[in-house]
């Protein structure tokens, strides 16, 4: 446990190609190929075939979050206002 880490990457936009790119880039920083362990939502450019099929090569285990509404966090505000995005 000592040696996980969490990483995270914001998207303006929501999609495949952004979605394997920040897999893509977990992977890199893993430089001894072993298996890496990664929870995501249900959006579907998560669970497409490009996605699972680079997976599945990669050694990256995707655990699919299911998508029940969440309260408002305890500033009020939605967690996307908190977070910096990129281009």
């Amino acid at each position: 446990m000592g040696d996980d880490r969490l990483w995270g990457v914001n998207r303006r936009r929501k999609g495949t190609a952004n979605t394997l790119a920040a897999l893509k880039s977990i992977r890199t920083a893993r430089l001894d190929g072993a298996p890496i362990y990664i929870i995501l939502d249900n959006l579907s450019a998560h669970t497409g075939a490009d996605i699972r099929r680079w997976a599945k090569k990669n050694k990256v285990d995707r655990s699919l979050t299911n998508r029940e509404p969440q309260p408002p966090n305890a500033e009020g505000g939605k967690f996307r206002r908190r977070t910096t995005t990129e281009g």
